[in-house]
């Protein structure tokens, strides 16, 4: 059972004593805090919280590392195996179903094995999986029940789809599973057979979208079904604008294939057009990466990656607050 002095939606205690911070409820009575009543009824949050501490896990558990295509460039970086040494790893990566249906995920599964491998990370198992797909939950739910540990947890980056796998474990109705990052404020737990499965918090990174845009704002921008690559050339007199706040120029003549949400926009311009097509209100910085003939995979936050191979200088200006990476790309 879930305990009633916290919200149903995201675990956090109920207070009411201060609106700007998580927990906030007008009566104590009510099942959802206000953020939640607000995102669950209205699709809308005034507030944005972020976990400030990691949570106890158990000798000797099974712990889910959850993390999403879309933040692939995160892939062995988060923490856990410091926090509890003695738990069983499997990795998951959702939402796969984001990737176009012609990806090879025996090449892309092979990689990432050799990348963990490389890295000496500790890992049972990889599983690839969507959440929203009834088949790839009922298959977790199999392998789940044939393991050994009765201590479940999922554990992941914020807006990795965590809730969402432990609403379809469990089949808990009021916990929200929504795109926004901060979501599940404290552990949430729930029983799976002779298991107790425990949804927490999502952990922090800095530089997604949540960083500068409001929920309404950034929920639009996340991919929501399967991403139709677009393949644009860059020539070295043009630069490239998306949503009027990142530009990519390049040194040479070069292709990009974005993955990116359908109505996200990409805009081609002649360098000798000195119109500034960015958006004022950011403070922007710009990095340049030296590309060779290895395929490429660069992430901007959680709004897409591009894969580029040739020899060029590729240069991206984008806000300040955004994350930026570059990594060999996994995929074929």
């Amino acid at each position: 059972m879930q305990n009633q002095n916290k919200c149903l939606g995201c675990g956090a205690l109920k207070q009411n004593t201060d609106e700007n911070k998580v927990g906030y409820v007008k009566d104590l009575n009510n099942s959802y805090c206000f953020d939640c009543f607000s995102l669950k009824n209205y699709g809308k949050s005034k507030n944005h919280f972020h976990p400030d501490k990691y949570l106890e896990i158990k000798d000797h558990s099974l712990v889910l590392i959850i993390q999403s295509v879309m933040q692939i460039d995160l892939l062995f970086t988060q923490p856990i195996e410091r926090i509890q040494p003695n738990a069983k790893y499997v990795y998951i990566l959702n939402q796969v179903d984001l990737l176009p249906r012609d990806t090879n995920l025996d090449y892309l599964h092979e990689k990432i094995e050799k990348l963990a491998k490389k890295n000496k990370v500790k890992f049972f198992d990889i599983i690839f999986m969507s959440a929203i797909n009834p088949s790839d939950t009922t298959n977790l739910k199999h392998y789940l029940m044939e393991q050994k540990q009765k201590d479940i947890y999922l554990f992941g980056y914020q807006n990795s789809g965590k809730s969402t796998i432990f609403k379809s474990l469990t089949n808990n109705k009021d916990v929200l599973n929504l795109n926004k990052a901060g979501l599940t404020q404290e552990i949430i737990k729930s029983n799976f057979l002779d298991k107790t499965i425990y949804d927490m918090p999502g952990n922090y990174i800095s530089g997604n979208l949540s960083e500068i845009f409001d929920y309404e704002e950034y929920r639009k921008l996340l991919p929501s079904k399967t991403i139709k690559p677009k393949v644009y050339q860059l020539k070295e007199n043009q630069k490239l604008v998306i949503n009027d706040y990142i530009e990519i120029t390049s040194s040479n003549d070069v292709n990009l294939v974005f993955y990116i949400n359908e109505f996200s926009k990409i805009m081609k311009y002649n360098l000798a057009n000195l119109n500034n097509y960015l958006n004022l209100e950011y403070e922007y910085t710009s990095k340049t990466f030296k590309i060779g003939q290895e395929k490429m995979h660069i992430t901007i936050a959680d709004l897409m990656f591009i894969q580029v191979s040739g020899n060029t200088n590729l240069t991206v200006k984008l806000p300040k607050k955004l994350r930026l990476t570059i990594s060999e790309s996994l995929l074929k």
